[in-house]
This record gives C-alpha cells, structure tokens and sequence, in this order.
C-alpha cells in the first residue's frame, strides 16, 4: 500500500491538470507517415500551488517538506481536491521551490504525475 498525501491546506484554484498520451511518429517517403500510441492508458499531471491568496502555514510547509524527503521517487496515494478521485502519483519534480511571505507563511508549486 503506498503512502497517503499529507493533510495540508489546499492549494489555490484552479489546479492546472494536462493529460499525456504520447504518439510515436515515423516519417514514411513520399507524404504518409506512420503512428502509434506509445502507452496503453493515457496519463496526467497535475500542478498544486499555493500563493499569497493561499499560502500554506510554516507547518503545512514542513509536513509537505517532510513528506517530500521520504516519498521522492517513490509512488503514493494524492485524492484530487475537486473531484475526490484516488490516484497514484510520484513528485514530478526534484526540488520543492518556494517563498517565505512572511515568517510563518510560504509559497510553494508541487507538481504530481500519475504513474
């Protein structure tokens, strides 16, 4: 069973959300071209950020920090905010960049992908 994503405060609105689903694309002479999908499902990426109208408190921040330390690399359980679906995601990122706003307030932008 992976991990579960921290209770936090929710990021601001809108959630970016793009969905993948790469073609593999061979040029053929004369004008045709040959393709076919390079998954069998497609996948999505979501992006979480939390700004200056929604900052996440010094401690929010440091359960997400700490949570990131343990789980990078590795897949876990993220309910999406709006839809309350489950999914399995890994950190779609190497580093966890943010602002302090002011002391006990930050910024932050989390990207997860679905594995």
């Amino acid at each position: 069973m992976p991990n579960t994503w921290p209770t936090i405060a929710e990021p601001i609105y809108p959630i970016k959300e793009k969905t993948l689903f790469p073609v593999v694309r061979t040029d053929k002479e004369a004008p045709y071209m040959q393709a076919r999908k390079r998954w069998t499902s497609s996948k999505k990426i979501w992006t979480l950020t939390w700004d200056e109208k929604v900052s996440l408190t010094e401690t929010d921040y440091q359960t997400l920090e700490t949570f990131f330390l343990a789980n990078q690399g590795l897949a876990f359980s993220w309910t999406h905010y709006a839809t309350n679906v489950t999914y399995t995601v890994m950190f779609d990122q190497d580093d966890l960049d943010g602002d302090i706003l002011v002391p006990g307030y930050r910024t932050l932008t989390v990207s997860l992908r679905q594995v």
